[in-house]
């Protein structure tokens, strides 16, 4: 058996800034018996997952933003031109087969509203089977796991497009640097009797292959 050399290649993330920012008062503090503080450190932490969410999916790729999927040159592209079909999907899932990345973790996302219509959607004409089965928040198309968020783009395109993706999402990497940094700060805001609670935070988005991901263009709901 001969031997063959191991191919490497390089990729690079960059540290992109993710801040949020609020305050809460004095008086709200005295008129409880909850944590305050810890509540608005964890709402504040699901606004900067949430945002590293949309980045993923739908960043510009410029002005502080990573390179989302959608944005992305090296991912695969199905084209549905209309309401998609259960062949369609089917589809997405192949076009990654061809590439061999069908591995990882599979699962389509889209936005509620395509979701529901495909809930309704039979497979074929009075069959009785539809295409997405089960709920928005874990549903199964084709064989796979299928989720809708509002973190999906349904203005795409000329301004009705919904955006539908498939994917091996282990392969997208989410880069972090030193974690969330949170400033409490009790002094700016005194005369206002207010305490300000900024984040810090710096991550990027890398797709360590193209082929594991696959977009749709042209997919309305009517």
């Amino acid at each position: 058996v001969a031997d063959s050399d191991l191919t490497l290649g390089t990729m690079t993330l960059s540290p992109k800034s993710l801040q949020s920012s609020t305050s809460y008062s004095r008086q709200l503090l005295a008129s409880i018996s909850m944590d305050v503080e810890q509540m608005v450190r964890e709402d504040m932490a699901s606004a900067h997952a949430l945002a590293i969410d949309l980045g993923a999916l739908h960043g510009k790729g410029g002005d502080g933003e990573p390179t989302g999927i959608y944005i992305a040159q090296d991912v695969n592209i199905k084209a549905f031109g209309g309401v998609p079909t259960f062949g369609k999907m089917v589809d997405m899932a192949t076009e990654a087969a061809i590439d061999n990345a069908l591995l990882g973790t599979l699962a389509y996302l889209t936005t509620p509203e395509m979701a529901g219509l495909l809930m309704q959607t039979e497979v074929t004409a009075t069959t009785g089977q539809f295409i997405w089965k089960g709920r928005h928040d874990e549903g199964v198309v084709a064989g796979y796991r299928s989720i809708s968020s509002n973190q999906a783009f349904k203005t795409l395109g000329a301004g009705a497009e919904h955006a539908i993706t498939f994917a091996n999402w282990r392969d997208l990497i989410i880069g972090n640097w030193g974690g969330v940094e949170v400033v409490v700060d009790p002094f700016s805001k005194k005369k206002q009797a207010l305490i300000e609670v900024t984040t810090f935070e710096m991550a990027d988005i890398l797709l360590r292959h193209g082929e594991s991901f696959v977009k749709a263009t042209g997919a309305t709901l009517v």
